[in-house]
C-alpha cells in the first residue's frame, strides 16, 4: 500500500473537495450561496445518513482490533450497538436507515480478512480514505480530494473493489454508477494512490459496488478500467478549476446554469436572484428572458414547498389579511359537472 497524498511533502496547495468541485461545476451561483453560508440547513436524511457512515466506521474500526467482533452475529451486534448511540433527534431514522442491511454488511465484512481492507471512511493513517491528487498542469494548481466509504483486494492483485453506502431512498444504476462524477473521480484517485500488489505495477480496474443500506439492497460491480481515465481525468481537472474560478466570487455575481432538472431540486432556489426589468430584458434578450423565467417558476415552487411543509406541521391552512388562502380545505368547485359513464351502487 502507498502513501495518501496528503502525507507526502508537497507544496501547500488549495484543496478542491470532490462534492465541490462537482456542485461548482453544475451551478457556481448555488455553490457560491452555500459557501457565503446563505444555504445552512441540512436535510434529516443527510444528517441520519451521517450517523449511519459513522457507526459503520467505528465497527470497521473494531473489526481490525485484535479482539474485534468477526463472526457474522458479533458483527450484527456491533452494527445495533453503535447505531443506537446517534444523535437523539436523528436516533429513529437512523435505525431506519441501516436495519434492514445489518446481515449484508456483516457478510461484506465477515467475508474480507483484515489485511483486505485497504482504506475505508473514518480509517486513520494508511487506512485513511481521504484520497487526493495535485492538478499542477495548469493554472492555478490545486489539490482535488475525495472519501471512499470501503476499499478492498480482490483475489486480482490489478483489481481493487470499493463499496459506497447510501442512505436514502435513491437507487443506482449501472448506467448511473459508470456516468457518475463521484465513483469516476475515485477510479482517478486510487489509480493514483495504489500499485498492484508485490509487482507494484499500475492497477487494471476498480469494481464498484454501492448498498441501499436503507432498503438492503446492493447493486452488482460496475468495473472502471485504465481505458476511461483520460476523460475521467480531463472531467475532473475541469469539475476543480471551475471551483478554483469562482472562489471568492461573489455569489450575486457568479453563473447560474439554470435548468428544470437542476433548479426543481436546488437548495438556492428561494433566493436564487432574477432580473429587475423584465420588459426591457425581453426586448433586448429574449432567451435570457426565458431563463429568467424558468428561475422565477423554480424560486415559486421552492416556497410552494416551504408552505406546504408549515401547513403539513401546524394543521391549518395559511390565510393572508387579503383573504388569500394556501392548503387543504379549498372549497368546492361551482362549475357544473361533465356528462359521463358511470356505474349505479346497485350494479
Amino acid at each position: 500500500m502507498s502513501e495518501l497524498p496528503f502525507e507526502q511533502p508537497s507544496p501547500d496547495l488549495p484543496i478542491v473537495y470532490r462534492s465541490s468541485a462537482q456542485g461548482y461545476a453544475e451551478c457556481p451561483a448555488r455553490e457560491r450561496y452555500r459557501d457565503e453560508g446563505h444555504i445552512t440547513a441540512v436535510g434529516e436524511l443527510a444528517e441520519s445518513g451521517e450517523e449511519v457512515h459513522q457507526a459503520i466506521a467505528r465497527v470497521i474500526e473494531a473489526m481490525l482490533e485484535p479482539e474485534g467482533p468477526r463472526s457474522r452475529g458479533d458483527i450484527v451486534d456491533a452494527l445495533r450497538s453503535e447505531i443506537l448511540t446517534a444523535r437523539t433527534d436523528l436516533l429513529p431514522d437512523a435505525v431506519n436507515a441501516i436495519e434492514r442491511s445489518y446481515w449484508k454488511l456483516a457478510d461484506l465484512f465477515g467475508n474480507t480478512h483484515f489485511e483486505d481492507i485497504i482504506c475505508y471512511d473514518g480509517g486513520r493513517g494508511k487506512r485513511s480514505s481521504q484520497l487526493a491528487i495535485d492538478f499542477t498542469n495548469i493554472k492555478p494548481h490545486f489539490r482535488f480530494s475525495s472519501e471512499i466509504d470501503f476499499l478492498r483486494s480482490t483475489a486480482s492483485p490489478s483489481v481493487l473493489e470499493e463499496w459506497d453506502w447510501k442512505t436514502g431512498h435513491k437507487f443506482h444504476t449501472e448506467a448511473s454508477i459508470i456516468n457518475d462524477f463521484q465513483f469516476q473521480s475515485h477510479w482517478l484517485l486510487v489509480s493514483e494512490t495504489f500499485k498492484q500488489r508485490e509487482s507494484g505495477e499500475p492497477l487494471e480496474a476498480l469494481d464498484v459496488r454501492v448498498m441501499n443500506t436503507r432498503h438492503g439492497k446492493a447493486t452488482w460491480n460496475v468495473r472502471f478500467t485504465r481505458d476511461m481515465l483520460p476523460a475521467i481525468r480531463a472531467r475532473v481537472q475541469a469539475a476543480g478549476s471551475e471551483a478554483m474560478r469562482w472562489r471568492g466570487v461573489a455569489a450575486e455575481e457568479a453563473e447560474t446554469r439554470p435548468t428544470r432538472e437542476k433548479c426543481r431540486i436546488c437548495d438556492a432556489a428561494a433566493i436564487c436572484r432574477v432580473a429587475d426589468s423584465d420588459v426591457r430584458q425581453l426586448v433586448t434578450d429574449p432567451g435570457a428572458f426565458l431563463e429568467t423565467t424558468l428561475a422565477i417558476q423554480e424560486r415559486v415552487d421552492a416556497r410552494k414547498e416551504l408552505m406546504a411543509g408549515w401547513v403539513e406541521k401546524s394543521g391549518t391552512d395559511i390565510v393572508s389579511a387579503e383573504g388569500n388562502a394556501f392548503g387543504f380545505d379549498k372549497p368546492p368547485s361551482n362549475r357544473k359537472p361533465s356528462k359521463s359513464f358511470y356505474e349505479t351502487t346497485d350494479a
